[in-house]
This record gives C-alpha cells, structure tokens and sequence, in this order.
C-alpha cells in the first residue's frame, strides 16, 4: 500500500507529465503511477545501481516497462524529454545540489519537493532559481510530519516572508503548526536550561507564539486574543461580559472619585461615590458569575 507521504506526491502529478523520480527509493511511486495512468511517462533513478536494486525487482514484479537509470542527481539524466522532476526523503541541502545543475532543469516546468529539513531554505532557494510556491500538502505519516512542495516555473505567484517561513497556508496545517509551536518551545526551553543567563531567548518564545497567533487568525481559526474569544460567546454571554465590563469600568471611576472626594475633605459626597462603587462592584461581580460556574 502506497504511504502517505507518496501519495501526497501523486496527487501533484498529471497525465501530461513526463516525470523523473529523483532518488526513487523502492520505486513505489513510480509503480503507482503507471498503473493507474496518471502521467505521459517516468523515469526512476538513483546514485549508485545497488540503490536501484530493490526498485527493480519490484518493477518486475509488477511486470511494468518502467526505465531506471543510475545517476548522480541530473548528471546522467536527458531532460529534453522531462517536463517534471520528483525530488524526495532528501534534506534541503542535497536536493538544491541537484537543482544547481542550471543547464538540466532548464526544460522542467514542474517541481514536486519533499524535504526532510530546512523549508525556509529551500522555498527561498527555489524561488530564486525562477520557480514559485504553488500549493503544499501536510501529511502525518507513521510518526513524521512531511511537507510536500510543488513549485511550477514562470507562474505569477510571488512568495512574501511569510510563506518562505510557514508555506501556504492550510487549516489543515494547523496541527502541523502546533508541532513546530511545540519543538521550537522544547529547543527553547533546553537552550535556556543550559544557558539561564541568556535572557534575551524569551523575545524569540514570544515571536514563536506570535507568530502562531498570526497564522490561526489568517485562517480562520479561533485565537487566544480576548477579541476572537469574545466573537465565540453567544449573544447572551456578551451581554454578560458587556455588562460586567461596564459595571467593573464605572466602579472603578466611581472609586477614583471617591478618593479624590476624600482628598478634598469632602466626606459626605466621599461616602456616597464609595458606596456607589460597592454596589457597582458587587453588581460586577454577581454578572460575572455566570461565566465562572
């Protein structure tokens, strides 16, 4: 049974491309997709024949006429042909090695990348190469998180910062986002138990949090901010919260007040505005009830 994390790649693919799976592993994806016809073509390749040997018994056992070449990266690989590449279960940094031979990706118009690290970098990089960020899927497969990239050349979407850093953003990635919330914290944490003096790493927790924030306001999602939680009640416990607000706000100046009354040596209008207070507290307090049981 195909994983996940190929078949988020999969659904990338079409019947008009002409693919090469760089790094084809077991060879599975490139089983699936000629069996179920859905693209023109594909190569499956690898770095060394002993990498290629289980895709090509698995080839054969699925008795397809799939071609498989071993090459370092592009180098072997003819291109003319290729309009799609499949890079994939490699870091950022070996995938960018391959995509560095300039004159071999020049034909290919669709990226499909997977990396295991670093995707900041690598949607910077690619970016800079003449490729843009189309579309990304999340997938939680067998304890692992995977991002799965597809860029396409020459299209009119310009990444900002925002997606370098966080990708396209999906309300399915948001338990994605909730992981990385988690991890990030985890390296926090165990930086400044080694390092309690370096106070400073508390401005990078908050800007992880703010961040976090940011993106579940931009898609939709309910946020920590007392706004969004006021926007979740229903209309009778805004009445609630409103009124409690106003009878907390009115005390409080009825208390000023009375203070300043004092002050003055006012006592008679100073006994009133406290008493105004105390039942505008006690009012305060009897509407916030509700909400606290």
């Amino acid at each position: 049974m195909l994983s996940l994390r190929l078949k988020a790649i999969a659904s990338f693919l079409n019947p008009t491309d002409k693919v090469a799976d760089i790094g084809a592993d077991h060879g599975y994806l490139g089983i699936y997709v000629t069996q179920n016809k859905l693209v023109d073509s594909i190569i499956l390749t690898d770095i060394k024949e002993t990498a290629l040997q289980s895709a090509r018994k698995n080839v054969a056992k699925a008795k397809l006429n799939i071609p498989l070449i071993v090459t370092d990266g592009l180098k072997e690989l003819d291109t003319e042909n290729l309009n799609t590449l499949v890079i994939s279960g490699m870091g950022t940094s070996t995938i960018l090695h391959i995509l560095s031979n300039q004159e071999k990706i020049k034909p290919i118009k669709k990226l499909i990348l997977q990396s295991n690290n670093d995707l900041e970098i690598l949607r910077r990089r690619v970016t800079s190469l003449g490729y843009n960020l189309i579309d990304e899927k999340t997938v939680f497969d067998k304890g692992f998180w995977y991002i799965v990239c597809l860029f396409v050349k020459n299209s009119d979407n310009i990444l900002d910062e925002e997606k370098i850093k966080y990708g396209i953003l999906k309300k399915d990635k948001i338990p994605y986002y909730e992981y990385l919330l988690k991890k990030n914290k985890t390296i926090l944490n165990n930086i400044q138990k080694e390092n309690p003096n370096l106070y400073h790493l508390s401005n990078f927790e908050y800007q992880i949090d703010s961040d976090y924030e940011k993106l579940k306001r931009e898609l939709g999602y309910p946020t920590d901010s007392f706004i969004d939680f006021f926007k979740r009640l229903n209309f009778l416990d805004k009445v609630i919260y409103a009124t409690t607000f106003l009878f907390s706000i009115v005390g409080i100046y009825a208390f000023t007040n009375c203070v300043l009354l004092f002050l003055k040596n006012d006592i008679a209008n100073a006994i009133s505005a406290l008493s105004v207070s105390f039942i505008l507290f006690i009012g305060a307090y009897l509407t916030s009830y509700p909400g606290r049981h």
